[in-house]
């Protein structure tokens, strides 16, 4: 998703949904960047985690509260649900000119989660991504190469948040409650070591 964010020296980057685990492996990469990154949570859970992690971020907006910094838009958006945010950021004008919008899932799995208060038309989408030159861009796991680059650098600089590593000692139901988002003070990737 990096890689396809062309991201540029001074550029805004914006990382939505900024304690999901796919966001999380993108600020800890992005702190080798001399770019301005902002985060976008959905709700408040966790934010000051995030800030105390990455503490580059210059601002984490929360969705509920609609905090946007005035006069920032942005170059590049790093997506992992863009059904949550990408009509709010494209038709409310928050995303530059020829905005590359990365993204890699959607969400949709309850009505609380829908973060536009815009009925999705496809036509007004495509009008605003045509209009601002909007590179909506989709992107699955990457090459093989990208991914070992990726879990390199991880593995190197140490950087990524870990709630807890289970072994065959811990109770696998404890494992799974922790996993999969039933445990909401979760922070960072919960892992299974074998």
């Amino acid at each position: 998703m990096i890689n396809k964010a062309e991201i540029k020296e001074g550029s805004n980057i914006l990382v939505t949904s900024v304690t999901s685990y796919t966001s999380l492996f993108l600020l800890s990469m992005l702190k080798n960047y001399n770019c301005n990154v902002y985060g976008l949570s959905y709700s408040r859970n966790e934010i000051d985690s995030v800030k105390k992690q990455f503490p580059f971020i210059k601002d984490i907006i929360t969705f509920k509260d609609k905090n946007f910094p005035k006069n920032v838009t942005f170059d590049a958006v790093l997506d992992p649900f863009a059904d949550t945010y990408f009509p709010y950021l494209l038709l409310n004008k928050k995303l530059n000119y020829y905005c590359k919008y990365i993204t890699c899932g959607f969400f949709n799995q309850s009505s609380e989660k829908k973060a536009s208060d815009v009925e999705f038309k496809l036509s007004l989408i495509l009008s605003h991504i045509i209009i601002y030159n909007v590179h909506l861009i989709g992107n699955c796991l990457g090459t093989t190469k990208d991914l070992k680059e990726g879990i390199d650098m991880l593995h190197k600089d140490n950087v990524l948040p870990m709630d807890s590593v289970f072994t065959e000692n811990d109770d696998l139901n404890d494992f799974i409650i922790k996993s999969f988002n039933m445990d909401k003070n979760r922070f960072g990737k919960v892992s299974f070591k074998y």
